[in-house]
């Protein structure tokens, strides 16, 4: 689906990874998992950073390069006539799509220090490369295809852009009347969000920090509202730009890490949302609101509450609600209400705060996504995780696909074993990755795909401890007291 290669990234010195549907990183702590795994969101959501900082908008010293070459022409094209017609679009993304990629990752690898608020000597010679493997591409671009005539791919002020035929149209009016800067960029910035929403249209990150990030995110949103109430007594400006400037004034005295404040805008994002009821998203986070005990609410004031099921007249205040409800609200609102069959999805140690029950049926949850609810989806969930049942009880979902594969007859009842997840909780092997970073800062593939076994032996090797030193205890109590004492 996704390879990915990346060097000097911590104690990790050179590893590749194929990322699937469903991508698993274990190991011990402080072997760089995270790390990776942020790093890779990085690299898919930087399109913003890019434009900020001019790298597709302005030439600079490596002006050359082919893919900033052909915006540059395209912006100059739309300046000039008002109208662009790109031919053979998809055959435009085959070509272009990786090469895209290659300058992300380039440029990610540079600004690394910044994403992970920390100093550049850790990522002196960090190096990130991210490719699409040609069956990805070859959907991507028939899911262009396969776009109704005149489809609207983008709109910004007096521009636009649409599909016609296999060609991507990019049509402006009235031009003249905007400064030149400001046309390139927004007809660059619509270009990059394009290009990027091919792949993924929604990238979602839950950091293990999530459940403080959701109180600052609830804070934050307390504190908008009164900015807010300040801004318009004093502005005369539309609501939009008013609540766009006061959180943008928030995140940037209170937000430095780039990681925390993308979960913080998905937070934001998905409270003002509507929710998508007829989605089968939806009725899975109706199954997925049986591990919580209750059902999540927004409010007008984009507030979240929690409605406890024994007591539904009782409105719980998000900040003295459960922790195991604090940690899952941010992927039951994903599935609510932001979901889109198309996303990727980093989710740092998923199982924290969790009974081992509630574990396995969130793992069933994270399954169906990553196998899609519905025929066209193509969603990508990357986790890390130290929870030994999650890899045992994927070894079951792997059985079950199989089995059901061999004897479709059983499918319904294979089906009806997983309370949460159903059938998409039937995991085929092909759409499953497992790696486990070693202390030695190797990054190995530990799932045998012929077998469907996941090597557990990182987990395995703790689990003999315990009985080894109750033998030890036993010993020491023979060598004082005797065999029969």
């Amino acid at each position: 689906m996704i390879n990915v290669h990346v060097e000097n990234l911590g104690i990790i010195k050179e590893a590749d990874i194929n990322l699937r549907p469903f991508t698993v990183f274990i190991g011990e702590n402080n072997t760089n998992k995270s790390w990776l795994a942020y790093s890779i969101f990085g690299v898919l959501s930087l399109r913003q950073h890019l434009l900020t900082t001019g790298y597709f908008i302005k030439k600079t010293e490596n002006g050359d390069v082919y893919l900033r070459e052909i915006i540059f022409s395209i912006v100059e094209e739309v300046i000039e006539k008002g109208y662009k017609e790109i031919e053979n679009f998809p055959k435009f993304v085959k070509d272009n799509l990786n090469l895209f990629l290659n300058s992300i990752s380039e440029f990610f690898s540079i600004q690394a220090p910044d994403f992970f608020s920390t100093g550049k000597e850790l990522f002196k010679k960090f190096r990130i490369e991210i490719q699409i493997s040609e069956n990805l591409l070859e959907t991507i671009t028939s899911e262009f295809e396969n776009l109704p005539n005149r489809t609207m791919l983008a709109t910004a002020t007096s521009l636009y852009f649409f599909k016609s035929g296999k060609s991507l149209i990019i049509e402006g009016k009235e031009l003249r009347s905007f400064p030149k800067d400001l046309i390139r960029f927004m007809i660059t910035r619509e270009l990059i969000n394009i290009f990027t929403s091919l792949i993924f249209s929604k990238l979602v990150i839950l950091p293990a920090e999530r459940k403080g990030s959701t109180l600052i995110e609830e804070n934050l949103s307390n504190l908008n509202s009164l900015i807010l109430d300040f801004l318009r007594k004093t502005e005369e400006s539309p609501e939009e730009f008013l609540d766009m400037l006061s959180r943008a004034l928030l995140k940037s005295k209170i937000i430095s890490n780039k990681i925390i404040e993308s979960f913080i805008s998905f937070m934001e994002e998905a409270k003002k949302s509507k929710t998508e009821m007829g989605s089968h998203y939806y009725q899975l986070s109706k199954r997925l609101s049986s591990i919580l005990g209750g059902q999540v609410v927004v409010n007008d004031e984009q507030q979240i509450f929690f409605v406890p099921r024994k007591n539904d007249h009782t409105r719980l205040p998000f900040h003295i609600t459960s922790s195991l409800v604090k940690s899952l609200i941010p992927i039951q609102l994903y599935l609510e209400k932001v979901a889109s069959g198309k996303d990727f999805i980093v989710m740092d140690e998923p199982e924290m705060n969790l009974h081992p029950k509630a574990q396995l049926q969130l793992l069933e949850t994270l399954v169906a996504i990553a196998n899609g609810l519905e025929e066209r989806d193509r969603n990508c969930v990357l986790i890390t995780t130290h929870a030994p049942y999650f890899l045992e009880y994927l070894e079951v979902m792997l059985e079950a696909s199989k089995t059901a594969k061999e004897n479709p007859e059983l499918k319904g009842k294979l089906s009806n074993l997983f309370e949460v997840g159903g059938e998409g909780a039937l995991l085929p092997p092909e759409k499953l990755s497992v790696y486990q970073f070693t202390p030695e800062g190797k990054v190995v593939s530990v799932f045998d795909e012929k077998n469907l076994t996941i090597d557990l032996q990182t987990f395995s090797d703790v689990s003999q401890l315990i009985p080894e030193k109750f033998w030890k205890i036993e010993e020491l109590k023979e060598k004082k007291y005797g065999k029969h004492s």
